[in-house]
């Protein structure tokens, strides 16, 4: 039997370099600990072995479905078996580190088609010969570990860019080389066999969506009905919280994670207060999606002042009660970061009111690196600038523009709203705060 019909030459230089790594791995004594590890991490995941036989069956199913339709034979196995210990595996892990689902599956598709052409269409078809694999396999592997090394530190930040470059010159000359034996070989690549081993990873992938949705509405179920055990001390009123909302919500995890977040302020004694929190869910829920018509005085739209710096990559989240505090809404953004560093300097926007109306708006800025303040402090400007123009529909007033740049206070009227800047240092003087509030005359939440 001719070996180069079962594996061509990438396979057996990543077999190669398995036999020669994995017995001087077990050598080392630092080496057999991190398999020991692995291997102790993997023996006790009851649940993890139970969700990858899931996994398994599910994908067995597809690729059975496939088969009855004439599209997959055991011709299809080996790419079958690749894109079946790949794919799945990395979308589900990425699914569990993934804060936002509906962005993770936007992104699923177009990964899984990118990767698709880059991998399994050009590369997968036309391997170097067994030297040159030899040569790229074990880079491939080194090359991001070193990067992810290099990254950890300022002095070496120079090196992780090269690591990556390096590895990125390695995959334009692999997909240079198929493309040009795609062109020389053309009459054998354009086949039906070919165009079926291209799409039938995209169609398996597609296929495997459900189960990732379902997937994704088990995790978020498992992580909600955690805080339901610790927000209602009662275990029977518990129980009947889970099921409610359960049927009620179903697969409709934002209204989940909205009700579940807000079980602390409703503070439910009752299953009528239970039912009562799950219809206050849903009026919040189409609340926040509502541009209702905010007069000036009072304020501003929560569906619009929430989304004033969107597009600046401050994206807050949905506009809700506060925790022990029924009268005040907010919603607020992570920290978007600036420059570098261990701790890089950061901004955040912050919007406060009441359930109709957003009273204040506030960008933080944290300086954390005093050496990269110029562009900090650059970024905040322009932030109050747009944020201003939004808001108000006028300009900043010109001594707010040093106030921004260097920190200075000022409290002034500007368009029936009071703008206030104030710096505050750390009190360990490694660096400073400064805030940017625009709100209602009246309306005091303090710095």
């Amino acid at each position: 039997m001719d070996l180069s019909n079962l594996i061509d030459a990438r396979e057996l230089a990543i077999l190669i370099w398995l036999a020669v790594a994995l017995p001087l791995l077990l050598r080392w004594k630092p080496g057999r600990g991190i398999i020991g590890g692995l291997w102790k991490t993997f023996a006790g995941a009851t649940k993890l072995y139970q969700l990858f036989a899931l996994a398994g069956v599910y994908v067995i199913l597809e690729v059975l479905a496939l088969w009855g339709l004439g599209y997959w034979g055991l011709g299809h196995l080996k790419s079958t078996v690749l894109w079946a210990v790949t794919a799945p595996t990395f979308a589900m892990y990425r699914l569990y580190q993934a804060s936002d689902d509906y962005a993770y599956f936007r992104q699923a598709l177009a990964d899984a088609f990118k990767v698709t052409i880059a991998i399994e269409f050009l590369v997968e078809f036309y391997p170097f010969n067994i030297w040159i694999e030899l040569v790229i396999i074990p880079l491939t592997f080194i090359l991001p570990l070193l990067a992810y090394s290099a990254s950890k530190s300022e002095e070496t930040k120079w090196l992780e860019r090269a690591f990556e470059w390096g590895l990125a010159i390695i995959g334009f000359v692999a997909l240079f080389h198929a493309v040009r034996m795609v062109f020389a070989h053309f009459e054998t690549f354009a086949t039906v066999s070919t165009l079926i081993t291209f799409v039938l990873p995209l169609v398996l992938f597609a296929g495997f969506l459900p189960f990732l949705y379902a997937l994704a509405i088990q995790k978020n179920y498992e992580r909600a009905f955690v805080r339901v055990k610790y927000s209602l001390k009662d275990p029977q009123l518990a129980r009947f919280a889970k099921v409610r909302s359960a049927l009620t919500f179903g697969p409709r995890i934002n209204l989940l994670r909205r009700w579940t977040r807000d079980l602390n302020a409703l503070e439910p004694k009752t299953r009528e207060d239970v039912r009562q929190s799950i219809r206050a869910t849903f009026d919040n829920q189409h609340r926040a999606q509502t541009d209702k018509p905010i007069p000036e005085s009072e304020g501003w739209s929560p569906y619009k002042a929430k989304d004033f710096l969107l597009a600046d990559g401050l994206k807050t989240d949905d506009y809700h009660v506060l925790i022990g505090e029924t009268d005040r809404w907010w919603a607020g953004t992570s920290y978007l970061e600036i420059g570098s560093g261990i701790l890089p300097n950061n901004i955040s926007y912050y919007v406060d009111g009441d359930k109709e109306a957003v009273k204040q708006l506030k960008l933080v800025l944290n300086v954390n690196e005093r050496n990269q303040a110029a562009e900090a402090h650059e970024k905040l400007s322009h932030l109050t600038v747009k944020l201003i123009e939004l808001a108000l529909g006028c300009e900043v007033p010109p001594n707010a523009h040093n106030a921004l740049k260097y920190g200075e206070p000022i409290n002034a009227e500007l368009r029936g709203k009071v703008l206030s800047i104030e710096r505050q240092e750390f009190p360990n003087g490694s660096g400073y705060t400064i805030k940017v509030v625009l709100k209602v005359p009246g309306f005091d939440l303090g710095f």
